[in-house]
């Protein structure tokens, strides 16, 4: 499974909405968006946390 897929299967798992994943990575909603579209995927360390 890919990346971006893998992310949203599990947010969903934790019926989590994109603006509250996005607010515990200390990340945008948009930039969130952007992962699970398959788009602009750049190292971020926050995820590994």
């Amino acid at each position: 499974m890919s990346f971006p897929k893998k992310l949203a299967a599990l947010r969903k798992e934790n019926d989590l909405i994109q603006q509250v994943l996005a607010d515990k990575l200390g990340l945008h909603v948009s930039q969130l968006k952007r992962y699970e579209a398959g788009g602009n995927i750049t190292a971020y360390s926050g995820c590994l946390k």
